[in-house]
């Protein structure tokens, strides 16, 4: 399942400004800061923006987060009205890293950490916690869930939180969707049902520990 491209670059301060101010400078053709949209912004001092014009491409604007010990793209938007899928989303992010902002770190000794765009979801659940999730799904009654199914559900939330699982609402939304086909409303009711018991248990093992 694809998932948007994470970018980031960790190092000093000094280092992370000359390797942005360097981006700046060598940013090639199509590639360019985009200083209008900063100002435009309310905190213009912690974001960058560059602004890609590729035939290739849709026209686009990167925005990178300006921390003291990271430089982080956050998000990348179309210029024109409309969004971008994760294939655009992702080959925009890598173009950019390979043309501007790689170049611009490997000469100050620093390199970006980038994701694959993929994730698989038994990468982020142990076994046990997958099968729980398989069978709810493939049992539940997706026009209004019953009780067996709400307990198979609650095993579930049990199984990820006791492995402290990565699994995330928006991920655990989408594979609803588009691996188990359930409609976007169900798939949207049961992820925030999965953050809302996965606070209550870190809540519940907080006051548990203090106590």
């Amino acid at each position: 399942m694809q998932t948007f491209r994470d970018l980031v670059l960790r190092g000093s301060s000094m280092k992370l400004r000359a390797a942005l101010d360097s981006m700046t400078v060598a940013a090639v053709s199509r590639w360019a800061r985009d200083a209008d949209a900063e100002a435009r912004t309310e905190s213009s001092a912690d974001l960058a923006a560059f602004h890609l014009h590729d035939d290739r491409f849709p026209a686009a604007r990167l925005w990178i987060h300006v921390s003291q010990r990271s430089l982080e793209v956050v998000n990348v938007v179309p210029v024109d009205p409309g969004s971008l899928d994760h294939g655009q989303y992702n080959a925009i992010v890598r173009d950019f890293h390979d043309s501007v902002a790689e170049p611009a770190a490997t000469h100050l000794g620093l390199a970006w950490e980038m994701s694959g765009g993929e994730v698989d979801i038994s990468e982020l659940l142990n076994p046990e916690a997958l099968g729980l999730l398989r069978s709810f799904s493939q049992f539940a009654n997706r026009a209004g869930l019953h009780s067996l199914d709400l307990h198979r559900w609650y095993a579930f939330a049990i199984s990820a939180h006791r492995d402290q699982s990565r699994l995330t609402p928006d991920v655990l939304q989408r594979w609803l969707i588009e691996e188990e086909e359930w409609s976007p409303d169900r798939a949207s009711e049961l992820a925030v049902r999965y953050e809302e018991q996965r606070e209550l248990l870190d809540l519940y093992d907080r006051e548990a520990r203090s106590a």
